[in-house]
C-alpha cells in the first residue's frame, strides 16, 4: 500500500526509503545521519524526491503550503513510516 500525504491540496505518494533513496538525498545534500540537525531541508529533500522535482520547486511548494495554513504532519509522518520501514 502507498503512502500517501497532501500539499497545497494535492495529493502525492510518498517516495519508498530505501539505500538508493538515502544515496539521493545525500546527492541533494541532506545526509540521513544528520537529519536531526538539518531538518527543513530533509523535508524539502525527501518532497523532492516524492514529487520528482527540484529542491526549489519542493522548497516553493512547502513555502505556499505554510504561508497558506498548511501543516507538515501527513509529509512528516509519511517520511517517518517509510524510513522505519
Amino acid at each position: 500500500m502507498d503512502r500517501t500525504f497532501f500539499i497545497n491540496g494535492k495529493k502525492y505518494v510518498a517516495a519508498p526509503f530505501s539505500f538508493n533513496t538515502i544515496c539521493d538525498m545525500e546527492e541533494l545534500g541532506v545526509s540521513v545521519e544528520t537529519l536531526g540537525q538539518h531538518p527543513t531541508s530533509g523535508i524539502r529533500a525527501y518532497l523532492a524526491l516524492s514529487m520528482g522535482t527540484s529542491l526549489k520547486d519542493a522548497g516553493n511548494e512547502l513555502e505556499q503550503h505554510l504561508i497558506s495554513g498548511g501543516k507538515l504532519d501527513s509529509l512528516i509522518k509519511a517520511m517517518t513510516e517509510e524510513m522505519n520501514d
